[in-house]
């Protein structure tokens, strides 16, 4: 399913990257890509669970296109102002915060999410009782 983010990270990262090492203009690309980010995250949090395909697949298209536009251009500004014998420390730190930045990301959204979930188990604890009591003798490991 994540195969149309993919898609646009490679379509976008490489059709960006042919016409920065064409023109040598990199900052449009990043601001471009940094507003396709946001539209991306934006429009993917709109979906729900009978959302089209087709328009999830657009919307991860989006946000694949803006990491494309961005992740491997920002590795290419901090190698070109860095002393040539510094680039491999500052290709390094490129990657180290880019890592350090999707653990966290990942922890906070991992965080936000069983906070809800916890929430929603809580407000609708009855109905899943009855849901899991209507199932019979499959339900013998229930404890409501």
């Amino acid at each position: 399913m994540t195969i149309p983010m993919i898609a646009g990270l490679l379509v976008a990262s490489v059709f960006i990257g042919a016409l920065i090492s064409k023109y040598g203009h990199w900052k449009p690309y990043l601001i471009l890509g940094g507003a396709l980010l946001i539209a991306g995250s934006f429009t993917l949090s709109t979906i729900h669970y009978d959302t089209n395909f087709v328009i999830v697949s657009l919307y991860m298209f989006l946000l694949g296109a803006g990491v494309g536009m961005t992740m491997q251009n920002l590795v290419l500004i901090v190698q070109n102002t860095c002393k040539p014998s510094e680039i491999g420390v500052a290709s390094s730190g490129v990657t180290f915060f880019r890592s350090l930045g999707g653990t966290i990301g990942v922890a906070v959204m991992g965080a936000a999410l069983a906070t809800s979930v916890t929430g929603l188990i809580k407000d609708r604890l009855p109905e899943l009782g009855k849901a899991i009591a209507s199932l019979g003798d499959k339900a013998q490991y229930w404890q409501g």
